[in-house]
């Protein structure tokens, strides 16, 4: 990432013009390489979100939701769901369908 909070390799992606047969392979590789950063940005953000002891519980799981559907590879149709106790909160394009992946988070020592 640069100073500004961008994504350097998504920059040099936008950049080529055609690619050779090994350029191709960079460019799988590239693409990987940006949905794990995705992904590590987004577990670093939740980190950074929990820590935050002045950030209400409401905003800091709305914050949570966003970084979620951002990190996923098709983030323009990502939705995701949270439900804390009797509490849901939901992403603003969140929808029901037959896809989806589900994880029960269990804090440690309470199960």
């Amino acid at each position: 990432m640069n100073g500004k909070g961008e994504r350097i390799l998504e920059a040099k992606q936008g950049q080529r013009k055609k690619d050779s047969p090994s350029e191709a392979s960079d460019t799988g590789t590239a693409r990987k390489l940006d949905e794990r950063m995705k992904e590590l940005n987004c577990i670093y953000g939740i980190s950074s979100i929990i820590q935050d002891r002045t950030i209400h519980l409401k905003d800091a799981i709305m914050e949570i939701l966003k970084l979620i559907t951002q990190s996923w590879q098709y983030s323009d149709i990502t939705c995701a769901r949270i439900v804390l106790r009797e509490d849901e909160y939901t992403s603003e394009n969140f929808s029901r369908t037959e896809w989806g992946l589900v994880a029960e988070i269990i804090p440690m020592g309470t199960k």
